[in-house]
């Protein structure tokens, strides 16, 4: 009776500190990643944290950064830009070449934007960014 009760409890440490060095293992930041590590790709994931579009626009198009850029957490660029709630720059990443994976996709049905839904669903990002120019402009 005794040793199956120190059985368990072993057995349920043993799952806790698994559970705990996943968990850790995640939030991780990762090295040695050429998604990571190249500037244009720095540069792409500062602006879309800062919610830039204008600075998006200008990775893709003087710095070259690829639409697939991951932060040093290992969120790729469609991801924080779904985060940041901002369509305009999901739209650029699309335009640009950003392919939204199941792990994107998820995060855009939690966030709610259902024009981030559609676009992510349709891959139609025109409307977003002709719209973006035309509010560009009046300002």
């Amino acid at each position: 009776m005794i040793t199956n009760f120190i059985l368990t409890g072993f057995v349920v440490f043993l799952l806790i500190w698994v559970v705990y060095l996943k968990k850790k293992e995640k939030h991780k930041p990762l090295e040695n990643n050429p998604l990571i590590d190249r500037p244009e790709s720095k540069i792409l994931i500062d602006n879309i944290l800062n919610n830039d579009t204008e600075g998006v626009k200008k990775s893709f198009e003087s710095y070259r950064a690829a639409p697939h850029s991951k932060s040093q957490l290992g969120e790729s660029a469609l991801e924080l830009a779904i985060q940041k709630d901002n369509k305009y720059i999901v739209a650029y990443l699309i335009k640009y070449g950003a392919i939204p994976n199941a792990k994107e996709r998820e995060k855009a049905f939690k966030s709610g934007n259902k024009e981030i839904i559609e676009m992510l669903q349709t891959g139609n990002h025109l409307r977003l960014i002709r719209e973006y120019e035309f509010f560009k402009k009046l300002r």
